[in-house]
């Protein structure tokens, strides 16, 4: 739970409940993981490592940065990023010439957002 006022009432906020210092670290790993190729399933049998079929988005991407997140908005966050945290992903974007990289960031910065996680 939150401290201050809430804590003071003995009243609890539920996205503190579920949501920990923890959590945010492992989602984002998990993330990471998943969004550049690199989740390996280690349980029996072994599997290879998992990768996702970013062809659509690395396409938006090629066309601009803006159509990119045009569309990671309505996926992600039902159209409701917010301006800064759209600035702050269209300026790491702009540095990063490599298409698929930039692509594989632009989601994984939406996907660990407050906006995000607000919006699920």
């Amino acid at each position: 739970s939150p401290t201050g006022p809430l804590a003071d009432a003995q009243l609890v906020a539920p996205e503190f409940q579920i949501t920990d210092s923890s959590s945010v670290v492992t989602m984002t790993n998990v993330i990471d993981w998943a969004v550049t190729g690199n989740l390996v399933l280690d349980i029996e049998p072994h599997f290879g490592a998992v990768s996702l079929d970013l062809g659509e988005y690395v396409a938006l991407a090629q066309e601009s940065n803006d159509v990119l997140l045009d569309r990671l908005d309505v996926l992600f966050t039902h159209g409701g990023l917010s301006a800064a945290t759209r600035t702050a992903i269209a300026a790491i974007m702009q540095d990063i010439d490599d298409v698929d990289f930039r692509t594989k960031t632009a989601i994984y910065l939406m996907l660990t957002s407050p906006d995000y996680a607000t919006s699920i």
